[in-house]
């Protein structure tokens, strides 16, 4: 039954505008509009209220729809349309799905949407009756109907969080719970599968993958026709695999790297990616190729995982990350000698090893070392520092190795002669009629062992160069730089090895030649203690080897092996079809060698050793260039012998340790056992190389570590005798007012330090005591010309 609305308040109210002045404007508006529309009147469904009730609310849920009726009551007949205007006092709460009406009819419908939970009005209108206020009554132009928007109403198929499940991808075995959500009626729902032999799925909504396929599971009311479906894909991963592997480092510190392999084991056509990960990001992190780089302290397990199946995931790869590592002072670099046992220490910069271990620095100054494991080192003097055993409670010195500051020289050498056009321009390094290609060139020196340690200077006419390297025996990797010609080149990575004496050749040439290396080597067991000797004394087998270390092929080439003129170097060729002033070469691929076996020796010497060299000229016939180098050797007149004789104050087998260490640094240690019932052994004979007298820098001797216990058998307190220049023993007189008195404690100024040692020119006794130390200077002529096979 169709609702009436009554307009008479609405002449009303136009008679009291009217009188006030307002007439005009409203007439226009009850012209236009009151003149043709009577009423309107809007309703949900076939619900009917008693005249000048309101309607109830219309509920519905978020995400649903609601038809609303209109009517429209025209003051006559009307065939003109008529624009009628929806709005939503809310349109987050629900709004009508289209904005206006144009029609000349009584009767129809539009659709409100429910968009969120809430109360709002629809409200229906023709122009000028925008803010009008609904009365329980219709009024003319417009009419409202409340809405009451609930929650939704919906079947779902859920993840963990409440997400809606569409897709699901398990593996061959796998089996889970699905969860859902039904607000519809809130009651059971039922459960089926598509493909019941690929996924089958019970009334709980449990599902398990039997085998490799898709599957649709769909989720449905009782009372409804409300479904949800959830597209599942099984895979075959009943044999995939991902494995990680690498070798790290020994030591890892922040921002060094290292790269991880990774082996994927999956079915055919199946994608092999998979996504690093490291369970400690703030200690190690790890790219996408597998490059772990350190971050912090600390330890990180990383390892790979199937980039479509999380599930397969590899072994933890652990990495531990080590605090950043401490430097030692320039002062301790170098080899260090323990001179109770002979033991040998080398600091490096951030590290210290001996033959078996390597320890770690834990702090340092320029006077105190603290290392892991081995505890505290002291300096002493530029030569010694001192470690306190705990043990025994007594210092035990160590003894540097071939002091700090080394300077030693290199040649540059090369092509013979010099080329260019009129403008004489040099390309080549030369040695006599070319000397201007080898002067001027700027040489760098970089120490391997401490990379904070470099040294540059600049070639002599004659192509020498004098460098300085941190301590004896640490690797230069030599650099040179042609400033003049922009011509010459060196091979890059050039690795010298420093002990003090002439260190051999940098090997340059021009930018379109190749470059030869020539060494010669001398095996250890040939020499004595890495000396050679002279005066006829012995020869010495030298395997020469020249290297093409270009990236060019050498030519076909006739190499001449000579010496200086005048010089007392005898070389012999042995093994081989040539002679020495013409030996065949096959032409040399980069990288190629060619070795020639040598005998040398050395006839007689003016002075205590002399240093010469092999002269190497290597001839290209094609161009009848000749590439020459040098190997410098150093041979020594003699050797002189010093006896040293031991006999323990306790009458015990304990042994009496010491050093020599002579002019160019190296050392000799040794004990001699004292032994109470054999007379044959209480002594030793030393041979060491004719250096000289170097009053700058001559021999020392030093006698160091005795120990003492609560048990007086096991004293190390020692008597000593040392004859120079004698191989024959003088057996210590126990008298121990004239041995301990010489340079004991009891002693003033005694000989404990390398500043206040004794200077010996004859030979001597003395006592070593608890914790002492004693150092004497050898100032001695040699009365020995001929070396003595040991």
């Amino acid at each position: 039954m169709k609702k009436h609305g009554v307009i008479v308040a609405f002449f009303f109210v136009l008679i009291s505008l009217f009188f006030t002045s307002c007439l005009d404007f409203w007439l226009g508006i009850f012209q236009d509009v009151a003149s043709s529309v009577k009423s309107i009147w809007l309703y949900a469904g076939d619900r009917d209220f008693p005249e000048g009730e309101a309607d109830n609310p219309v509920e519905i849920s978020v995400g649903e729809k609601a038809t609303i009726n209109y009517e429209i009551e025209y003051d006559v007949t009307n065939s003109k349309p008529i624009t009628f205007y929806l709005k939503s006092s809310n349109e987050d709460v629900a709004k009508p799905t289209k904005s206006e009406i144009k029609t000349s009819l009584m009767e129809g419908t539009f659709d409100v949407e429910a968009v969120g939970e809430g109360d709002c009005q629809i409200r229906m209108y023709i122009t000028g009756y925008e803010e009008g206020v609904a009365s329980s009554f219709a009024t003319a132009g417009f009419d409202v109907i409340y809405i009451k928007v609930t929650p939704e109403k919906t079947v779902k198929i859920v993840d963990s969080n409440g997400n809606p499940l569409k897709n699901l991808t398990l593996y061959k075995g796998d089996s889970m719970y699905l969860s859902y959500i039904n607000t519809y009626d809130n009651r059971s729902v039922k459960w089926n599968s598509s493909h019941g032999y690929i996924v089958e799925v019970n009334s709980n909504g449990y599902i398990k993958a039997l085998q490799k396929g898709n599957a649709t599971i769909t989720l449905s009311t009782f009372l409804s026709d409300k479904k949800a479906t959830c597209d599942v894909t099984v895979l075959d991963a009943k044999n995939w695999s991902v494995s990680v592997s690498g070798s790290k480092p020994a030591k890892f510190y922040p921002k060094d790297k290292f790269k991880l392999n990774c082996t994927v084991n999956v079915d055919s056509g199946v994608s092999q990616d998979v996504n690093w990960e490291s369970d400690n990001k703030a200690v190690a992190i790890v790219g996408n190729d597998g490059t772990v780089t350190a971050v912090s302290a600390g330890k990180a397990k990383i390892y790979a995982v199937l980039a479509n199946n999380t599930s397969i995931k590899s072994n933890y790869f652990d990495v531990e990350v080590l605090a950043p590592p401490v430097s030692s002072n320039q002062f301790f670099w170098g080899k260090w000698q323990r001179m109770d046992n002979g033991k040998v220490y080398d600091i490096q910069e951030t590290s210290v090893s001996d033959d078996l271990n390597e320890y770690d620095i834990v702090s340092s100054t320029a006077t105190e070392l603290v290392i892991t494991t081995l505890g505290k080192f002291t300096k002493d003097s530029d030569r010694i520092i001192k470690w306190h055993d705990d043990k025994k409670d007594i210092d035990i010195p160590f003894y540097r190795q071939g002091g700090t500051d080394l300077k030693y020289k290199l040649r540059v050498v090369g092509f013979a002669d010099e080329i260019g056009g009129a403008t004489g321009n040099v390309r080549a390094a030369s040695t006599d009629s070319g000397m201007i290609a080898k002067k001027g060139l700027k040489v760098k020196a970089q120490s391997e062992k401490y990379s904070t340690y470099n040294d540059e200077a600049t070639t002599d006419n004659d192509g020498y160069v004098e460098l300085t390297a941190p301590v004896q025996g640490d690797s230069q990797t030599i650099t040179v730089v042609d400033t003049v010609t922009n011509e010459i080149v060196v091979v890059p990575g050039l690795k010298i090895d420093t002990d003090g004496a002439n260190m051999g050749t940098i090997p340059l040439v021009g930018k379109e030649d190749y470059s030869l290396k020539v060494t010669g080597t001398i095996a250890d067991k040939y020499t004595k203690n890495g000396y050679l000797y002279g005066n006829n004394y012995k020869t010495y087998p030298l395997t020469l080897t020249i290297t093409n270390i270009s990236e060019i092929m050498s030519a076909t080439s006739s190499c001449k092996i000579s010496t200086k003129e005048g010089d007392n170097l005898n070389l012999k060729i042995v093994n081989s079809r040539y002679e020495l002033d013409d030996v065949g070469i096959s032409a040399m691929k980069s990288g190629a060698t060619k070795t020639i076996d040598l005998e040398v020796s050395y006839g007689s010497l003016v002075n205590e050793y002399v240093d010469t060299e092999i002269i190497i000229e290597v001839t290209n016939m094609n161009t009848m260039r000749t590439w020459v180098d040098y190997v410098p050797l150093r041979f020594f007149a003699g050797d002189m012998p010093i006896t040293i004789s031991a006999a323990s104050t306790e009458g015990n087998n304990e042994t009496l340790n010491g050093f020599l260490i002579y002019p160019d640094g190296n050392s000799t240690f040794f004990n001699i056992k004292s032994n109470s019932s054999d007379d044959t052994n209480y002594y030793k004979t030393l041979y060491i190389p004719v250096f000289g007298k170097t009053s700058s820098n001559p021999y020392r001797m030093v006698f160091c570590g005795a120990n003492v216990t609560g048990n007086l058998g096991e004293s190390g307190e020692m008597f000593y005798t040392v004859n120079l220049n004698s191989t024959e023993a003088t057996k210590p007189i126990l008298k121990m007012k004239d041995y301990y008195m010489f340079g004991e404690n009891g002693k003033q100024n005694g000989n404990d330090s390398e500043d206040t040692a004794y200077e010996i020119k004859e030979s001597f006794e003395g006592y070593l005591g608890y914790q002492d130390i004693d150092f004497y200077t050898l100032n001695v002529e040699s009365k020995s010309t001929v070396p003595h096979d040991e």
